[in-house]
């Protein structure tokens, strides 16, 4: 008998009894091994004054392992960002092979595997843990945002002999990688040039390469593997000369429209910017998650020109002139100051009916044999352009 081993192995050593032949014994606890016993059976009579027994047997009891489960302890949510890259975090503690404080099996190798993870998209480097600090590992995929749910289990090398268990009951990870807004971008020509008083203009594919992002913001139809489908609008960053515009530009769906005065001419400045709806979107599995990343393009610069037509001069002739009693070679009909005896005046429309009137044929009454007369004024309104009086001069 190696009594070391038997003190090590038994609370009781084994005791048979011979009445019943039993064999009696009580083990300490978690402890295993191998102790060899020799049993003997004496009588109470003798032969000769000898005592008499029975040939000496030996025995080995042989307490088997039975391999206990390993545990550990793991936070159940962990968050990054998108393009964070690769993230290293304690997400597993009290890692033990055996379940317990004084650690029976120190002797085995564990290892955290990952039985399912339902969205790998996610990751570029797959998640592992890290039995040795809990430590779990993984890198984004780029641009990849949302959220996967991982099964974890420890599992020792020490088998299911005997009904053991070399596995752990699993454990539910989630990883969330909260979105980031990519800047929506584009491209616009650089200008565009139209003839006054051309109206109201579209100019289609004056913005091209429309895009809010990355694919997984741009989807047709959103789930875990396309995450958003954002709406996008361009606005008017800054402009100069807006009194250029009946109707101020615009881009809908890449074509620009505006709409000049028509007697304007000159050029605007104008700097566009695209902007997408990702702000307003919410992240299902974070939805108090704070926004994060840039709504807005850069800014795109672009010139519209309107150049100038030359248009026809114009004038209008709207006096009704009566000046029959002006006799006197020389004299001016002074309308409408002069009145004749018998009533006859010159007669002058009202500015508006002046402005609306479309005779351009005047009416001038003079006696005969008159001589000189001067009728002032009797072409008015004379512009270089209909209904337009810039700083200009018209000559007859």
């Amino acid at each position: 008998v190696n009594e070391t081993e038997a003190d090590r192995v038994f609370a009781t050593r084994p005791e048979a009894d011979f009445a019943t032949g039993r064999l009696s014994f009580e083990l300490k606890q978690y402890q295993t091994g191998r102790v060899d016993f020799i049993v003997s059976l004496v009588d109470q009579g003798s032969l000769d004054g000898v005592p008499q027994s029975a040939t000496n047997m030996t025995f080995t009891l042989e307490v088997v392992p039975i391999n206990k489960v390993p545990t550990f302890v793991m936070l159940p949510t962990i968050t990054v960002i998108e393009d964070s890259g690769v993230n290293a975090s304690v997400i597993a503690e009290n890692i033990t092979k055996d379940g317990l404080v004084v650690g029976t099996e120190d002797y085995q190798s564990i290892s955290f595997l990952f039985v399912s993870n339902d969205n790998p998209s996610l990751f570029s480097v797959q998640p592992s843990i890290s039995s040795t600090d809990g430590i779990l590992n993984f890198t984004t995929a780029t641009d990849a945002f949302g959220r996967a749910l991982c099964q974890v289990v420890l599992q020792d090398d020490g088998g299911d002999l005997y009904g053991g268990s070399d596995t752990s009951p699993a454990q539910t990870l989630e990883i969330i990688v909260l979105p980031v807004d990519d800047r929506p971008t584009f491209n616009l020509l650089e200008s565009f040039a139209v003839n006054e008083g051309t109206g109201r203009q579209a100019k289609a594919l004056y913005a091209s390469d429309i895009s809010p992002g990355p694919i997984n913001e741009n989807c047709l139809v959103t789930d875990d593997a396309c995450g958003q489908s954002q709406q996008l609008t361009f606005v008017i960053d800054q402009m100069t000369n807006p009194l250029l515009f009946l109707e101020v530009p615009f881009i809908d769906s890449g074509t620009l429209v505006f709409e000049a005065h028509a007697d304007a001419i000159g050029s605007s400045t104008i700097t566009f910017r695209l902007q997408d709806d990702g702000r307003n979107i919410v992240f299902n599995p974070a939805p108090d998650a704070p926004f994060l990343g840039s709504d807005l393009s850069l800014r795109k610069t672009t010139q519209i020109l309107v150049n100038p037509v030359n248009d026809a001069p114009s004038f209008k002739l709207p006096w009704s002139v009566s000046c029959l009693r002006t006799v006197v070679s020389g004299a001016q009909c002074a309308c409408p100051a002069f009145r004749g005896s018998d009533g006859e005046f010159c007669s002058l429309l009202t500015p508006n009916d002046i402005l609306q009137s479309s005779f351009q044929t005047s009416v001038v009454k003079i006696p005969q044999g008159s001589g000189v007369t001067v009728i002032p004024n009797v072409a008015a309104h004379i512009t270089t352009a209909v209904n337009y009086l810039p700083a200009s001069e018209a000559v007859f």
